[in-house]
């Protein structure tokens, strides 16, 4: 937990330094924060789990009728020849952009550093979308 916390502190200074005109400072911070959590291993309470359906989703006898969440299943799919890696590289990525676009958009540029560090340091934010990959995507559409 300490490497998380260490690059959580690292997002948000990056972010503030935009005050001393330092451009794309948010876009470094997400892109930090998006590679953290794209080449984790093991990280989040259910990182193991969220491994085990995807090897049996992706098992060759494997039907569609035996599990009820056909778009998971469908994404696991597409990710199987790449690995369960690939696709929490491709969640990760698309999560980032996601709260990246909407920071942007939404959050004016003098208090962007405040809206990174709630997104970094609330546990329900980007901690929570390390365990919860599919209610995550939902949250983020």
């Amino acid at each position: 937990m300490t490497i998380p916390i260490i690059f959580s502190i690292i997002a948000v200074i990056i972010v503030y330094l935009q005050k001393y005109k330092i451009r794309h400072s948010l876009e470094m911070s997400f892109i930090l924060m998006t590679l953290l959590s794209a080449l984790r291993f093991n990280f989040g309470n259910d990182y193991p789990e969220y491994l085990d359906l995807f090897n049996l989703l992706t098992a060759e006898k494997f039907s569609l009728g035996i599990y009820g969440d056909p778009g998971w299943h469908i994404l696991c799919r597409l990710f199987s020849p790449l690995g369960y890696e690939s696709l929490i590289a491709c969640v990760s990525f698309f999560l980032g952009y996601a709260y990246y676009k909407t920071i942007k958009r939404y959050v004016p540029s003098h208090l962007q550093w405040l809206s990174m560090f709630i997104y970094v340091f609330d546990p329900n934010l980007w901690l929570l979308q390390q365990s919860m990959l599919r209610q995550s995507i939902v949250a983020a559409i």
